[in-house]
């Protein structure tokens, strides 16, 4: 599956199929799958686009996945600039495919939509919320945008090199994933790149790239607020049997505006969980309040913790701006035998835990052994 996030009023540049590369000389037309083939437009002239297709690779092995569109949009300032609209979009992901049945390959889910507005002088946060299914370690890059398969587009600038200064400065979280733009400071379209990496036993195993517009525009407006209860900067560790409840505060000193509340985390998806997370929201105006409440069961326990997002955004001239509020989750069943436990009822027992997937191999030399279990 292809998300892309396209410009709706640019019907020229509006595409029904896109080409996937499947990374061993095949290629397959994708059709746009959502809103009865043609998308779904949301705010700010703003399409999301699904396209999907169905490829079986005859041997196992790494493959780079890739799409690449003709066109960006026109006027990018940091994208070959003023000839972005002649610099072709690509994405691509590299995946594993694997023979045995029993090995879990699920690429990384990003969960937060690229579409919030930056202004001039004001912080802009985005959080892409990387979920892997697998419990993979997910960690983040800069990368320069890319116009073909490992082909980086021309005359890139870096966000903080458009009217450089000691107020504009960008920061990326490799494990959370934040973008901070501190406080940009030309109005304008801009470009930037998201590598997402996921790792196995200590190496990169899989990656995807989010490509993503920020539109900064000279707004006299103020971001609301968004606060949450618990920690923002530490890992909170709950058991399989807590119930797990975080109350989110959004409020903005502008009377007249309305405010979204919204939550993104894998453990709200029933395609993963049985018993997913809940997020609920109340209020109206310009306050609004969600509580995220979390029943945590055995399915749930993983070393990797989870992340949860929460957003509050108001409606500015009906384009509004968001601020963010995260928190991180790691789930332990107590019920699961401890490894010092283990070594006590099996001599000479050698462990290798794999805490990203939840796997562990034993091997031991007593008698009539060794053996290999996992």
């Amino acid at each position: 599956t292809v998300v892309t996030y396209t410009k709706a009023s640019s019907v020229a540049a509006d595409r029904d199929t896109l080409t996937i590369e499947w990374g061993d000389g095949a290629f397959s037309k994708a059709p746009r799958v959502n809103g009865g083939g043609f998308g779904e437009l949301l705010a700010f002239d703003i399409k999301l686009n699904y396209y999907v297709a169905v490829h079986t690779y005859a041997d196992e092995g790494a493959y780079s996945v890739s799409m690449t569109d003709p066109n960006r949009n026109g006027g990018v300032l940091n994208v070959d600039f003023p000839n972005s609209i002649n610099i072709p979009f690509h994405l691509q992901a590299e995946i594993n495919v694997f023979a045995d049945p029993g090995i879990s390959n699920q690429s990384v889910v990003l969960l937060e939509p690229p579409i919030d507005l930056a202004q001039i002088g004001q912080p802009f946060i985005h959080i892409p919320n990387g979920f892997d299914p697998d419990g993979d370690s997910v960690a983040y890059e800069f990368i320069t945008p890319m116009m073909g398969v490992d082909e980086p587009v021309p005359n890139y600038l870096l966000l903080t090199e458009v009217m450089p200064g000691p107020d504009n400065t960008l920061t990326l979280d490799p494990v959370t994933g934040q973008l901070t733009w501190a406080s940009p400071q030309q109005e304008g379209e801009y470009n930037v790149a998201i590598l997402v990496k996921s790792y196995r036993d200590g190496e990169l195993f899989e990656s995807t790239i989010r490509d993503m517009q920020i539109l900064v525009m000279n707004l006299n407006n103020t971001f609301p607020s968004c606060l949450i209860d618990i920690s923002q900067d530490e890992v909170v560790e709950v058991m399989v049997g807590d119930t797990v409840i975080v109350e989110v505060t959004a409020t903005d000193d502008d009377v007249d505006q309305n405010l979204a509340l919204s939550s993104t985390s894998g453990l709200y998806s029933s395609d993963y969980f049985d018993s997913p997370a809940q997020f609920s929201t109340s209020g109206g105006g310009n306050t609004a309040g969600g509580t995220m409440e979390w029943i945590v069961k055995p399915e749930h326990a993983r070393h990797e913790p989870y992340l949860v997002v929460f957003k509050a955004k108001d409606d500015y001239l009906n384009m509004g701006y968001a601020a963010f509020a995260l928190a991180r989750f790691r789930a332990i069943d107590p019920n699961a035998t401890a490894v010092d436990e283990v070594r006590a009822e099996i001599p000479e027992l050698k462990l290798f835990p794999n805490p990203a997937t939840d796997l562990l191999t034993l091997t031991t030399d007593a008698a009539n052994l060794p053996a290999e279990y996992s």
